[in-house]
């Protein structure tokens, strides 16, 4: 796997006499054909953790980790996704106890390695052991599509996505805070931290001399680079709920409830999940994630329509093209300073006030 110019990894022949051209790369490309029917929902529900301090640490309700926990509780191997390297790359790790998961707690907005980890989950489920897989709609497809017919041990939990950015931003950005540190590391970060309720998202940092950053999300470069440059193919994604061919590969869909406000019983003031299950195995999932969580039946359409990204892929930003050679050849605080990516954040908010503006008055007619 190879980077390109804007940091997004693909895969490449180094050496073309080493290639005996079998074609098994293309066949086992979750992008070239689905792995079967597209799955319908089942049931779904909103919730967050019994436990505050859980959810405080997640990127919304607690759902994933209180999941997961209970899946290693029960003897089962999970695999997600951590910062590692001084939070310089973001990489799968296979976990076995409830401490190993503490570092794949919130959501990582860059596109994360694999290496291994395909090969490790392989040799877990021939070993008889009980996986559960959480990730991107495309990673899971794609190990399913890697492993073939050795499922009936394998859980497989996929995210709600809005496409990720790429890794080479990650480290600009990661190295951009750190050039007033440079004697120290950052030990934790995180672009979901919640800092006085669930929204709105900060970034936050912390170094090893106990110095912190932290600013609004959407305010950093990295929050502009995540809506400005994300990998090209997310926008034909067809790991969406309704598509005919593909939709979402997973048992079990989850993601943030933004549905939920004060007065909802599916609402926390730091975070609500929501939870979707598309086969018995899903269903099992959340059940036995019950004990640890307050979980009430949502409708499907409310599951699916308050949250455009299970339904369709993201837009392409119209300034696209300039904002990535900008980022290539000046930087990733210069491309975030261009004047289009001020025009369209005034445009993007002009428009959200509109569309609050005619709901509260529909609100009020009604």
């Amino acid at each position: 796997m190879q980077p390109d110019g804007e940091g997004f990894f693909y895969p490449s022949i180094t050496d073309n006499k080493e290639c005996v051209n079998c074609g098994l790369c293309q066949k086992v490309c979750p992008l070239k054909s689905s792995i079967g029917s597209p799955k319908k929902i089942i049931d779904s529900y909103g919730g967050y953790s019994q436990d505050d301090s859980i959810i405080k640490d997640c990127a919304s309700g607690g759902f994933a980790f209180s999941l997961s926990c209970a899946f290693i509780e029960e003897g089962g191997i999970v695999y997600g996704v951590r910062y590692s390297d001084g939070c310089k790359d973001i990489a799968y790790t296979r976990c076995v106890t409830v401490e190993q998961l503490l570092a794949t707690r919130g959501s990582k907005y860059a596109q994360s390695r694999k290496y291994d980890i395909y090969k490790e989950v392989k040799k877990d489920l021939q070993d008889g052991q009980n996986v559960l897989f959480i990730g991107l709609p495309c990673e899971v497809a794609a190990l399913y599509h890697y492993i073939g017919k050795l499922t009936e041990n394998l859980f497989t939990v996929d995210l709600i996505c809005h496409g990720p950015t790429s890794l080479g931003v990650h480290r600009a950005f990661i190295e951009q805070i750190s050039l007033k540190h440079k004697d120290n590391v950052i030990t934790d970060f995180s672009v979901r931290y919640k800092k006085d309720a669930w929204k709105p998202y900060y970034v936050h940092a912390q170094f090893s001399d106990g110095s912190v950053y932290m600013k609004q999300f959407v305010e950093s470069d990295y929050g502009t680079a995540f809506q400005q440059l994300k990998r090209p193919s997310c926008a034909s994604c067809r790991f969406k709920v309704y598509d005919k061919e593909y939709g979402m590969p997973a048992d079990l869909t989850i993601g943030d409830y933004h549905l939920a406000h004060q007065g909802m019983k599916q609402y926390n003031h730091w975070g609500s999940s929501q939870v979707s299950s598309h086969t018995d195995k899903g269903t099992d999932l959340i059940d036995l994630a019950r004990k640890s969580m307050n979980l009430y039946s949502i409708s499907e359409h409310n599951a699916v329509h308050y949250n455009t990204a299970f339904f369709r892929p993201t837009y392409v930003r119209w300034n696209r093209g300039a904002f990535s050679t900008i980022f290539q050849y000046k930087g990733l605080s210069f491309a975030c300073q261009h004047w289009s990516v001020k025009f369209i954040n005034l445009f993007v908010m002009q428009k959200q006030k509109v569309k609050s503006f005619v709901a509260e008055t529909i609100k009020h007619l009604r």
